[in-house]
């Protein structure tokens, strides 16, 4: 299911992202999973101003590849700052706000 064009990664509540394919991204990659990552990626970093720029397009750079890296390591999993299924899983259980 693809992201619906109003999508904007900078709203941080828990559990509003919809559900997204899981293609492996890495830095160079762009796009509306990007641009959830990204959001999903602010919104458990705990910034208050998690972006100035506008919605989309999305792009996957070093910045994005440092905060896959922080979260890959916080949460055990393998530090390659590659966006693969164990990543996807954990993000999506974050999106929802950590349910048990």
């Amino acid at each position: 299911m693809a992201i619906p064009p109003a999508f904007d990664p900078r709203n941080c509540k828990y559990g509003i992202y919809p559900t997204v394919t899981k293609s492996t991204r890495r830095q160079g990659s762009s796009g509306n999973e990007v641009g959830y990552l990204q959001g999903v990626l602010r919104c458990t970093s705990g910034q208050t101003n998690p972006c100035a720029a506008l919605p989309g397009p999305w792009y996957f750079g070093s910045t994005t590849t440092t905060a896959v890296r922080n979260f890959q390591s916080f949460w055990g999993l393998v530090v390659d700052g590659v966006v693969g299924p164990q990543t996807w899983g954990v993000i999506d259980w974050a999106a929802k706000g950590f349910p048990t």
